[in-house]
């Protein structure tokens, strides 16, 4: 199935096996993996093979059998070092499988959020998190050289040691090859309760982003609460009324990046069903064809 230029970027993060289909629904030819089974490895390459899918890698692309925690909670910032150490070591073996497999690039998790993995102890502040956000970025850029396979960094969230322009920028300069992947529901959460400007922050980092994971939220207040992310985006979302103001972040990081890839993210329950989520994409279609007209 032939792409539009203007959508040749656009994919969709898809959760295991059982979700491949709407890639085929939603009309997209990229994706971006992860928490698959690893007992549907087969099922999963042979999709790709059947249809010529554009792909990246998030990690874990595979449930580790053997890991001590839900592996999403693996990030580069983490007060409790063997716990970084192994969570470093399953990035890197998700960007060789990546590389084996023919992934474009590698996204992996910044910080631990302490709404799901309790907050830091008081010792650890932001001095020491950027301590170990370094010695994590240098083993994945290292790797990054050795294997060929890009890392982006994505925004998590919920986290008082990290969460800043400054923080990220401070990793993304002393590495150069890394890249960020800019997760807007993520970065809707922390901007309500850190105070942080969305569009200073997204204008901060479009430079080094190379990927979006596109989706909304609408804090705390959401139905959808206490995780009101995750949220498909629609053109009923209005930005007065509270929710991200999904035209002028894509305007931003296209301005920088053209080149930049696009994937929808989203809990369908969180949706009105199949019919909203095609016409959220189908608003985002029209926006990418007039920011190129521009």
């Amino acid at each position: 199935m032939a792409v539009a230029p203007q959508f040749e970027n656009l994919g969709m993060v898809v959760a295991r096996v059982e979700n491949l289909w709407r890639l085929d629904v939603f009309g997209l030819r990229r994706a971006e993996f992860v928490i698959f089974d690893p007992a549907t490895r087969g099922s999963l390459l042979e999709y790709i093979r059947g249809t010529d899918l554009r792909f990246s890698v998030h990690t874990p692309m595979f449930m580790p059998e053997d890991y001590p925690e839900n592996p999403l909670l693996a990030c580069i910032v983490d007060p409790d070092d063997d716990r970084r150490c192994r969570a470093v070591g399953l990035m890197m073996r998700n960007m060789d499988l990546a590389a084996e497999l023919g992934g474009e690039y590698t996204v992996v998790h910044v910080q631990r959020p302490e709404q799901f993995a309790g907050a830091a102890p008081g010792a650890f502040r932001e001095r020491e998190a950027m301590r170990m956000a370094l010695l994590s970025a240098e083993a994945l850029a290292a790797h990054s050289d050795r294997t060929g396979m890009p890392v982006l960094l994505e925004n998590l969230m919920d986290n008082a040691t990290f969460y800043s322009a400054a923080h990220y920028l401070e990793v993304l300069d002393a590495f150069p090859q890394l890249g960020f992947c800019l997760d807007v529901g993520h970065l809707d959460m922390d901007a309500r309760r850190f105070g942080i400007n969305i569009m200073e922050f997204v204008q901060a980092l479009a430079p080094r982003t190379r990927a979006v994971h596109l989706q909304n939220s609408f804090g705390p207040t959401h139905p959808t609460a206490p995780r009101p992310w995750k949220i498909p985006v629609h053109p009923s979302q209005n930005p007065s009324d509270g929710w991200v103001d999904i035209r002028s972040v894509l305007a931003t990081v296209l301005r920088a990046n053209p080149d930049c890839v696009i994937n929808f993210e989203f809990r369908p329950e969180k949706s009105q069903g199949n019919e909203f989520i095609l016409e959220g994409m189908n608003w985002i279609r029209q926006i990418l064809i007039e920011l190129d007209g521009e």
